[in-house]
């Protein structure tokens, strides 16, 4: 799936974080992204519109962040991807994360490449590199 072709939604609380990702994920080539800056938000709109997500960012600052993610899963959100942006998580932030449903995270700061990185992972979507020749050193002469 092409980045442009994704449905991708954000829960933020502070604007500037919000304004910052938005940024990012456009500069991806993500042209339908909605913004929430609550999870009660989200949970709201989880049950009429989560059949045309693929994407949920959800900022760890929350305070109810895992919670929601629980719920999204249990509102019949099992193939949604959970992404979940952490600013310097401990192993067990990350394992909490995880058994609530989250598939992978970000932890502040990102880049755009790690963020693109991060998307293409959770959309199965490897980037194709090239491959490194040989150097001169182990070519046979």
């Amino acid at each position: 799936m092409k980045m442009d072709n994704l449905n991708l939604v954000v829960v933020a609380k502070q604007d500037v974080g919000r304004d910052v990702l938005r940024d990012i994920l456009r500069r991806c080539g993500i042209r339908s992204i909605q913004m929430y800056s609550s999870t009660s938000e989200l949970l709201v709109a989880v049950k009429t519109q989560a059949k045309k997500w693929n994407i949920i960012i959800v900022d760890s600052g929350q305070p109810d962040a895992l919670e929601v993610v629980s719920k999204v899963r249990e509102a019949g959100g099992a193939s949604l991807k959970i992404l979940i942006i952490f600013s310097g998580p401990t192993k067990e932030e990350v394992m909490q994360a995880i058994q609530a449903g989250v598939n992978d995270f970000l932890t502040m700061p990102f880049s755009q490449a790690t963020v693109e990185e991060k998307l293409n992972k959770l959309m199965g979507v490897e980037k194709k590199g090239f491959a490194t020749p040989p150097s001169i050193f182990q070519r046979k002469l």
